[in-house]
């Protein structure tokens, strides 16, 4: 009890400063297998592990509408908090083990379970996250670094730390500063009002839509990056979908060059409206 209170404390907080993009705090996300490590039991280590990744994901609970829609009942967006922080959790209580000369290879084989399928596909507030903080330009090997350092803490704290140390000093010194964006690729940030989310028009759903089409053509950029809801219409009537120019045939060229386009449009992530057609009533016409 005298190790589970002070990292549970501490494990929340780096997991709720991540979710709110506090960079010191998530460079420090690498250090919650650490506090799950050093737990005298199994069920202490898992609940160190379920306690950061509530933390880390509790915008689930509002963010649930884009699983399941614009009117998700609370206890959807409950329960797909608590579960995927209950399963994200479960592989290092399966990999603790008492004897500390393992922990130093269980702790990252938990660590990597998560970030790769089909764990990965729900992986957020990976420990990882910290490798581009801490270790940045230094690509595979500052992930493996990063993912191996809290099970090294515990075999060899001393000289883990230093090392460590002087590996973090020296790629921020000879690294730093942000990446470059990719050649050729532009990121558009947009802020129709949550379109996704109801509570808005069919005109203000087409208006948007308009909006990012007329933002694709403007661009010289080849690959254009819009957000995930960035074309999602009324109650879902938009399906996502990746228009390239590089898998068209050319006979859907010729169509192209007939409505206005060119073979070197940009790829950029559109939607298609699926009509809602109602049933047909006696005495009534089709409506469209």
């Amino acid at each position: 009890m005298s190790r589970l209170l002070p990292a549970l404390g501490v494990s929340l907080l780096i997991a709720v400063g991540a979710s709110l993009a506090c960079l010191p705090l998530m460079a420090l996300m690498f250090l919650m297998p650490y506090f799950v490590a050093v737990q005298r039991s199994r069920s202490s280590a898992y609940c160190v592990a379920l306690v950061y990744y509530t933390g880390a994901s509790w915008a689930l609970i509002q963010g649930a509408r884009n699983f399941f829609g614009p009117t998700p009942s609370r206890l959807d967006s409950v329960g797909l908090w608590l579960l995927s922080s209950s399963i994200l959790a479960s592989p290092f209580a399966m990999l603790w083990t008492s004897r500390r000369d393992q922990m130093a290879w269980r702790i990252p084989i938990a660590t990597v379970i998560n970030a790769l399928p089909p764990l990965g596909i729900i992986g957020w507030a990976s420990p990882l996250t910290s490798a581009g903080l801490l270790f940045p330009g230094t690509e595979w090997l500052g992930v493996i670094t990063i993912a191996a350092v809290p099970g090294l803490l515990i075999v060899r704290p001393r000289m883990t730390a230093g090392i460590g140390a002087v590996m973090i000093v020296l790629s921020n010194f000879l690294f730093g500063g942000g990446p470059a964006a990719p050649s050729g690729w532009q990121a558009v940030d947009t802020d129709f009002g949550g379109i996704a989310h109801g509570g808005s028009s069919a005109v203000a759903a087409f208006l948007a839509a308009d909006r990012i089409q007329e933002l694709a053509r403007s661009s010289k950029a080849h690959v254009i990056i819009f957000p995930r809801n960035g074309r999602t219409g009324v109650d879902g009537g938009y399906q996502p979908v990746l228009a390239t120019n590089a898998r068209r045939t050319p006979s859907e060229r010729k169509n192209d060059r007939f409505r206005g386009r060119h073979a070197d449009d940009p790829t950029r992530i559109e939607g298609e409206r699926l009509p809602r057609i109602p049933e047909r009533r006696p005495g009534c016409r089709r409506q469209f």
